[in-house]
């Protein structure tokens, strides 16, 4: 059936995505068509479940407690258009169209959908069948398990460019449009720090003293500096991070000035709201809103190399240490192969007020400025 759908795509038209509704309304009927009601485990935590054996030949089907409704065992090993597994699909498919509208809201067209209805069922099967799998293999479960990790470690990194985008508007109005163009083009989810709950390959005793120092609880996420990361970049994500949590806390205070760029007036007196409010905090990672704290880890736990960006972004010299860059061979390439950003990006001429930084953040760059000298020249 899949191969089907997929033959319909390949001259050229590209495949239909399937809307985040119809792939949780389909989530939810197949979870209940085995038995299994999904219950919500908490802060962004997955739900954990236990999937059904496959029936043994001869075995009868089982049934819900009402003794009508039947539940299946799909065959994990098997193809996922064959036998109990086409069954328990086309049921599921049946469902979305009899109850999707009523049951979840979705619109009569989409519910009715049957090519998404089956290709969102399929891609949850595999999703299923990977967890029965690793359930019941220890290489399944290791591969699972890493998965799972690295999946959580790019949701971390996406929710922080997510943050410091919502610190861009206040920020551009602050400044200036003329003299924050790109801005935006320098907000990217690979480019973020780590956040890690793991000790990594830095001594233990060392890392735990500056967890200590930063005041954060045991259960603190290590900030895991990127190292090819030049100044002027960590200075703006700081800069963005500050605009972006005293907005959440102010928030609507810039909604009562009608012009779209700030008088000087009104841009000193905003500054120094912003100022004033920055005096109470130790840094943007510490918060009332973060649910568990942050600390800068030692440097044997810093990233030396930028990661690979899917979407094929360019990392531009402006964004680039230059004292990173004559460190190795390597390094030396990456940095000669980056384009020079766009000449309509102002961003990178525009001097950045570091008292509007945090104390405990003013001394890390302070540090990052001794240490990568040449971008002061």
């Amino acid at each position: 059936m899949l191969a089907k759908l997929e033959k319909r795509h390949v001259r050229g038209k590209k495949p239909a995505k399937v809307p985040l509704e119809l792939a949780r309304a389909v989530r939810d009927e197949m979870l209940a068509a085995i038995g299994i009601e999904r219950v919500i485990g908490g802060r962004r935590k997955k739900q954990r479940v236990t999937l059904p054996q496959p029936l043994a030949p001869g075995m009868p089907p089982r049934y819900a407690l009402d003794g009508s409704t039947r539940l299946y065992n799909p065959d994990w090993n098997s193809h996922v258009d064959g036998g109990v597994n086409l069954e328990y699909i086309m049921t599921v498919q049946h469902l979305i169209q009899e109850n999707g509208v009523v049951k979840y809201g979705l619109s009569q067209e989409l519910a009715n959908n049957h090519d998404l209805i089956i290709k969102a069922a399929h891609t949850y099967f595999r999703t299923l069948r990977r967890q029965y799998q690793a359930d019941h293999d220890e290489a399944a479960r290791a591969k699972r398990e890493a998965k799972l990790e690295m999946d959580k470690h790019n949701a971390r990194r996406h929710r922080k460019a997510s943050h410091l985008r919502t610190g861009i508007k206040p920020f551009r109005r602050v400044f200036g449009h003329a003299a924050t163009q790109g801005i935006e083009q320098l907000v990217h989810s690979p480019w973020q720090s780590s956040e890690d709950s793991s000790g990594g390959v830095a001594n233990p005793t060392e890392r735990d003293r500056m967890r200590r120092m930063a005041n954060a609880g045991f259960k603190a996420l290590e900030l895991r500096t990127l190292r090819w990361r030049g100044r002027k970049l960590s200075t703006l994500y700081l800069t963005l991070a500050v605009f972006a949590q005293f907005q959440a806390e102010r928030a609507g205070d810039l909604d009562e000035i009608a012009s779209e760029d700030l008088t000087e007036a009104e841009r000193a007196t905003y500054l120094a709201q912003v100022h004033q409010a920055v005096q109470e905090w130790q840094s943007v990672y510490t918060s009332k809103d973060l649910h568990y704290d942050r600390f800068r880890g030692p440097a044997a736990n810093h990233r030396d190399l930028p990661r690979e960006d899917k979407k094929r972004r360019p990392i531009y010299k402006e964004c680039i240490s230059r004292r990173w860059a004559k460190e190795s061979e390597a390094h030396s390439q990456i940095y000669d192969a980056a384009p020079h950003c766009p000449d309509n990006f102002t961003i990178f001429d525009l001097e950045l007020p570091l008292d509007l930084l945090p104390e405990r953040d003013r001394e890390w760059l302070q540090g990052v400025d001794t240490a990568d000298s040449e971008d002061n020249e």
